[in-house]
């Protein structure tokens, strides 16, 4: 009802977060959606928020004189993709659960505005993920390695590795137990063999319709255009695609594991059983 007693037609957004792991297409996903009209898209909030957010939300000071975050604090950044946008029919959310506290996954699931979205997952064979993720790294520390002997495989840490599979389990495992079924699961390698099918899947699953532009796009020239920040190592192959790169599966190359240091490998083999559980759930391409 509006101030002059008029009643006002008021369509609420369908809310969706994409949960993630890094190296899995999400960038290409993000880029789909965001074709959408009437759209509004977060591009990995909490990534930015743990970059380049105040101090005591920070997990290190690498690129704390960069700029600072749109939302530089949990509670800013939660008020942003909880409230509601009149104008807009889709409120799209793309990011890595090994971004959040565990204080934030607690706050956010027993948030009643959490439950008015809908939770979905992309996930990726582990050795194509972290095998791309080793590559990014190699771009991102080339002068490091070459002037000080910096080893990629100082990254890793045994608990909570960076690539975050264990994370994006958890999330999945807490929304399942929760809500009592499991939540809307994407696999990369189904997005590479039938992108079309497979989005059309997807929104039908997520209840928003389906648009044949979803899958094309024209490639950008700054990550700005998407709500991002300048990373070129990480998503600039996502920058200057022009859509979904359909792939044959008979036609990929198997994954070079013996270029990969072993800490790396041993972790694959951790990640796969992870994967499987939640592949066993995934989206059907040709029908839902």
């Amino acid at each position: 009802i509006s101030s002059s007693g008029v009643a006002v037609h008021c369509i609420m957004a369908t809310k969706i977060f994409l949960w993630c792991v890094p190296r899995c297409l999400s960038s290409v996903f993000y880029r789909s959606i965001h074709t959408l009209r009437n759209s509004k898209c977060f591009f990995e909030p909490f990534a930015e928020l743990r970059l380049h957010g105040k101090k005591e939300e920070r997990e290190n000071d690498i690129y704390a004189d960069q700029y600072e975050a749109a939302y530089p604090t949990y509670s800013t950044l939660k008020e942003a993709f909880l409230q509601e946008y009149p104008s807009v029919d889709i409120l799209f959310v793309k990011d890595f659960p090994r971004q959040l506290r565990e204080s934030d996954v607690d706050d956010l699931v027993n948030s009643e505005e959490f439950g008015h979205f809908i939770h979905t997952f992309l996930i990726r064979d582990p050795e194509r993920a972290i095998y791309s993720f080793y590559s990014a790294l190699e771009r991102r520390f080339r002068k490091e390695i070459s002037s000080n002997g910096f080893k990629i495989e100082d990254v890793i840490n045994n608990d909570r590795p960076p690539p975050g599979y264990a994370d994006q389990h958890d999330m999945f495992s807490i929304l399942r137990d929760k809500y009592g079924k499991p939540p809307i699961v994407v696999d990369a390698a189904d997005l590479q063999a039938h992108p079309d099918e497979t989005m059309k899947s997807y929104c039908e699953a997520v209840g928003i319709n389906y648009e044949p532009s979803m899958t094309t796009w024209k490639p950008l020239s700054a990550a700005s255009e998407l709500g991002a920040r300048e990373r070129p190592y990480w998503y600039d192959a996502a920058l200057q695609s022009s859509g979904f790169k359909k792939t044959d599966p008979r036609d990929q190359k198997p994954v070079p594991l013996d270029q990969l240091p072993k800490d790396f490998v041993d972790y694959i083999d951790k990640c796969r059983p992870l994967y499987e559980e939640m592949r066993a759930v995934k989206i059907n391409p040709f029908f839902n």
